[in-house]
């Protein structure tokens, strides 16, 4: 067999290819193996042989939750700060590759959002100190995978 530079395939007896350890879309995400089936014939030269071309696309699974830069984020805010001003950024990062790493945030809140691509969380309505004095948001961060979609959240103080 060639084609099989890290070993990660065997063949045994009856043609069955099989792999021989965890594949990892991240480090090789397609193969391209050569098979040669000869047959038995003796002597060796009147061996007939055929040789098949087998690809094999490695599916990526959703192996690494996003992770925080920072476990908080704190920003100080004064009260007449204008509606739509950009307060903080949060960032996390997702090492799968593909959709699985790429990250997404939110928050509920009815006085701040979040730019769902970038993390920048912004001022969606007039704050009051006298009212409250302090805002503790918890952002979530979720990579797009489109069957198991791993989150992690940080806390934010504003």
């Amino acid at each position: 067999m060639s084609g099989n530079t890290n070993t990660d395939f065997t063949i045994d007896s009856n043609g069955t290819v099989i792999t021989a350890r965890a594949l990892d879309y991240e480090t090789t995400p397609s193969y391209t193996l050569t098979v040669k089936s000869r047959d038995s014939s003796s002597p060796s030269n009147l061996q007939r042989h055929v040789n098949l071309e087998i690809s094999i696309a490695v599916t990526p699974v959703n192996e690494h939750p996003p992770v925080f830069t920072s476990s908080s984020y704190t920003h100080n805010i004064q009260e007449d700060t204008v509606i739509g001003t950009s307060l903080i950024r949060v960032t996390a990062t997702d090492d799968d590759n593909g959709p699985q790493g790429e990250v997404s945030y939110s928050l509920s809140s009815s006085s701040f959002y979040i730019d769902a691509t970038n993390g920048i969380i912004r001022l969606k309505a007039a704050l009051d100190r006298e009212s409250t004095s302090s805002y503790s948001l918890m952002v979530t961060a979720h990579d797009n995978d489109p069957v198991t979609s791993d989150r992690k959240s940080a806390n934010v103080t504003v």
